[in-house]
């Protein structure tokens, strides 16, 4: 006998045979009527009404969790009913009646199964469930037709033989099993059990199912822990990953490339970037670092469209998180075009200041769903290794700039000149050094102050930082009112042009105060290697020596180092 959970799969593997096998007679049936001379109504009546109830054992085998065995024996009973009715109909085609009793024999064998046929009583039960629908419908016919049909009734008597012998056949393999089995128990020294003993082994049975089905529950919790374990594993060693490239570096450009590339190539993604809002020399302005693959479709205008600051701007005003799981492309506009499914862009906030855009893309869909915790420590990693970056620009330009102009200092120019010189000989190329000086300082400090001192040297400072970056030069604020602007592969003229420009923007610049307008005037001294110096360890002397006599000519001038000048 098979045990209830075999017993159900074997339900439903028949009841899904039954279904198919009944769908091909109803076919059957409608293209014999729509290309057939013969009105199958009969025929058509009872194959729907097979259908019907095929189709509430299908349901109620597959779908009903709570089921009632009596309930599906009788389903079997009217399926049978039915069948055997087709079987005896006298105007019933001989192909139908076939298929009837093709079906009958089918239903009846798998109903053997239904019944416990290692018991007397329930070997009864099965023959009668298995031959009492034909002799009922046959004797039926009998009492209210008097017309006999001696082929039917020979078919019927076929059809109980055949059912007869399969049965007696099920029941000797079943009594040989059983018999086998008493056997190799006999020969382990296993006594046949008693009825009590049954009973009470089937009380063991059914513990030990609801325990097996506990355990299932139990075994189901426990994959759905693992899976988060392993997922919190996989987000931990992404954290990991990312941390560890955030050490690599404290400058913030270089951060961001390790950071962007890490994350990447952790988290699978198929779009990085990050904009960080940086203030560098006294400008405030996005860096970038962006990272993508061939399968996003990115190209690089969708990147200067990210890169504009009205872009980030817009975002970092909006204050909140920005989400999309399907067809991001054609949701955000700077993204048309590429193949982006998914984006997370996340505001950056460091000491509860904005400063900037995490973005992250992929083209799968749904690729950051419920991720938002995970996201959110690993934005606040990020986040902490970019102020990191930040405080170390920060305290890195108060060690290398001057705090009034925003420029370098001394102690910076002294520490990189010998490079500079280095790979101008190295490179063969030019180099040229301007050092200049504000006319009477000290007479402007005495007269109009301190604070108007500062703002005179802040103005030069700021000038000499402006040309300085439109001509590749490096501004220095050389000490108290003197500045250095240093010229790699430039030469004397083209210095010369540069410095009349700038000589022209300061003494034509109007200085306000309280009494009056104020202008003021520099003195520009010029050297150059190799040009008019040939000993790179004298070009810082020579240009001062240029620079004082422009003073002693009267100053407000420009001077170009010559040999004939002397300390």
């Amino acid at each position: 006998m098979l045990n209830r959970e075999d017993l159900l799969l074997f339900e439903r593997k028949f009841s899904d045979i039954n279904i198919i096998a009944t769908s091909m007679i109803l076919i059957y049936y409608l293209l014999f009527i729509m290309f057939g001379n013969i009105h199958l109504a009969d025929e058509i009546y009872t194959a729907t009404g097979f259908v019907a109830v095929v189709l509430t054992d299908f349901i109620f085998v597959h779908f009903l969790k709570s089921y009632n065995d009596i309930l599906k024996k009788v389903l079997k009973y009217i399926m049978l009913l039915l069948l055997g009715w087709t079987v005896l109909l006298t105007d019933t085609m001989l192909y139908s009646t076939i298929i009837a009793m093709s079906l009958y024999f089918s239903i009846s064998f798998q109903s053997l199964f239904l019944f416990d046929i290692t018991e007397a009583y329930s070997r009864v039960w099965a023959v009668i469930f298995a031959c009492s629908p034909i002799f009922l419908i046959f004797f039926t016919g009998i009492i209210y037709n008097d017309q006999s049909n001696f082929m039917i009734f020979i078919i019927v008597i076929s059809l109980c033989v055949i059912s007869a012998v399969v049965y007696n056949i099920t029941c000797r393999l079943s009594e040989f099993a059983l018999m086998f089995y008493n056997k190799i128990n006999s020969l382990n020294g296993i006594a046949a059990v008693s009825k009590e003993e049954s009973d009470s082994i089937k009380i063991q049975k059914n513990k030990l199912e609801q325990i097996n089905e506990q355990l299932s529950i139990e075994r189901f919790k426990f994959k759905q822990a693992n899976e988060i374990i392993l997922k919190n594993n996989e987000e931990i060693k992404i954290q990991n990953t990312i941390v560890n490239a955030a050490a690599k570096a404290l400058d913030l450009k270089k951060l961001l490339e390790y950071l962007t590339e890490a994350t990447m190539v952790s988290m699978k993604l198929d779009f990085v970037s990050f904009l960080i809002l940086a203030d560098e020399e006294g400008e405030r302005r996005f860096e970038y670092s962006s990272r993508y693959t061939k399968a996003s479709n990115i190209v690089k205008k969708n990147l200067e469209r990210m890169e504009m600051s009205s872009f980030a701007e817009a975002y970092i005003k909006n204050g909140g998180i920005v989400e999309i799981s399907r067809n991001a492309s054609q949701t955000i506009e700077e993204l048309y075009g590429t193949d982006i499914h998914s984006i997370n862009i996340t505001p950056v906030v460091i000491n509860e200041n904005s400063m900037g855009l995490y973005m992250l893309g992929s083209t799968n869909e749904n690729a950051f769903l419920n991720n938002e915790t995970f996201l959110k420590s690993l934005f606040n990693h990020i986040s902490l290794a970019i102020n990191n970056a930040i405080l170390y620009s920060r305290m890195r330009t108060m060690a290398t700039k001057d705090g009034l102009t925003g420029i370098y200092n001394r102690r910076y120019f002294n520490s990189i000149y010998q490079s500079i010189i280095r790979r101008c000989i190295h490179s063969q190329s030019p180099l040229t050094i301007i050092l200049f000086d504000i006319d009477k300082f000290k007479s402007i400090n005495d007269t109009y102050g301190h604070i108007f001192g500062d703002a005179v040297i802040r103005y030069c400072g700021q000038t000499a930082l402006r040309y300085g970056r439109k001509y590749n030069g490096l501004p220095v604020r050389y000490g108290g009112e003197e500045f250095i602007i240093v010229f790699p592969k430039k030469n004397t003229k083209e210095t010369e042009a540069i410095m009349q420009a700038l000589h022209t923007d300061i003494k034509t610049h109007v200085f306000h105060t309280e009494e009056k307008d104020i202008c003021i005037n520099i003195s520009i001294g010029i050297a150059s290697y190799p040009e008019n110096c040939r000993n790179t360890d004298e070009l810082l002397n020579a240009a001062d020596n240029a620079m004082y006599t422009s003073k002693k000519n009267g100053r407000g001038r420009i001077t170009i180092y010559n040999q004939d000048i002397m300390a």
